[in-house]
């Protein structure tokens, strides 16, 4: 069961890297524009990015926003790919002849 487990666990990472890594960019992007335009350490940049801390002003707003839709938008595509790859290969898997 442990095997399986870490094996389907490989995939999943696998087959979702790419939203992985739009998650990373998205929190890069934000920790430089943070460190550039609000003048913040770098520390408090990147907590700022990935919301552990809360600055004033219009740009968090503006980037705790859309942050909320990007985040959502890649969290789902992704569990929505895994589901309808995993459909995709029972519709296949039904259509083989038998032996």
């Amino acid at each position: 069961m442990r095997r399986f487990f870490w094996i389907r666990l490989s995939i999943f990472l696998r087959q979702s890297r790419w939203g992985f890594a739009l998650l990373a960019l998205w929190f890069a992007l934000g920790t430089i524009v943070f460190y550039g335009f609000q003048q913040l350490s770098l520390t408090d940049a990147f907590l700022t990015a990935v919301y552990f801390r809360v600055q004033p002003g219009s740009l968090w707003v503006l980037y705790a926003f859309w942050g909320q839709c990007v985040l959502f938008g890649i969290v789902v595509s992704i569990f929505i790919l895994q589901a309808l790859q995993r459909y995709i290969r029972r519709k296949d898997a039904a259509c083989l002849p038998a032996k």
